[in-house]
């Protein structure tokens, strides 16, 4: 929302590159924020992801870290990170 002040004459060829930093810094706050969300009685881990892995919403509430819940954060960490990577190609656009 904020690329064409950002950026009025060049937006539209960095238009994707800014999606893909904005959904990096979505998995990122999903991350970051489980327990928080937890608390509030939300979750926002993909359903597939979780169970794919078999890790239950059960175990979620249990707060139980084991294998499938670790392979669930660094297979969210990993996108992230591409997106990031994505993302990040033309910041040299706004140096």
């Amino acid at each position: 929302m904020l690329l064409p002040i950002l950026a009025p004459k060049t937006h539209r060829e960095l238009e994707a590159d800014a999606i893909s930093l904005g959904i990096a810094m979505q998995i990122t706050n999903i991350l970051r924020d489980i327990g928080e969300d937890l608390e509030r009685k939300r979750v926002y881990l993909p359903k597939d992801l979780m169970n794919e892995k078999g890790y239950t919403i059960e175990m979620l509430y249990n707060q139980e870290i084991n294998l499938a819940f670790i392979s669930i954060w660094e297979d969210l960490a990993i996108e992230a990170k591409r997106f990031y990577e994505e993302g990040l190609q033309s910041l040299h656009s706004f140096l």
